[in-house]
């Protein structure tokens, strides 16, 4: 399979501060990346671009992530896009439901993650394609 000059991620968070950070890491590991703060815009700009991989929070403003994920899982192209789920929430019953209905790549909670992890699991998500 060839793989694309460059990576692009997408980035939907809505918090500032850890959307720069995570930009900021990726960027140096080479990924082109853009960034959306709520789950709708970050639906469209999936759909329309066609990433190589998400990177998508759960609490999100307009829509929350695990709608954008099922909605993603709906479309020929983003059945099979790597997405990897970030949160503060402590997965209860209808977030493992609702990811297991819809298989995200990876599922991480924030505060139990480095940036560093972040970026290995969504290289790893890449690679498993």
């Amino acid at each position: 399979m060839h793989m694309p000059d460059h990576r692009v991620l997408l980035i939907v968070e809505d918090e500032e501060r850890m959307a720069e950070l995570l930009r900021s890491a990726f960027v140096k590991e080479g990924f082109v990346v853009t960034h959306m703060s709520s789950g709708k815009e970050g639906l469209n700009e999936a759909l329309l671009s066609h990433p190589s991989a998400i990177l998508l929070d759960i609490m999100l403003p307009q829509m929350d992530g695990l709608e954008v994920l099922s909605k993603l899982r709906q479309d020929g192209w983003g059945k099979n896009v790597p997405v990897v789920m970030l949160t503060n929430l402590t997965p209860d019953n209808k977030i493992l439901e609702n990811i297991s209905e819809n298989e995200p790549s990876y599922y991480l909670v924030k505060v139990n993650s480095t940036i560093e992890d972040i970026v290995g699991k969504v290289k790893a998500a890449i690679e498993k394609q």
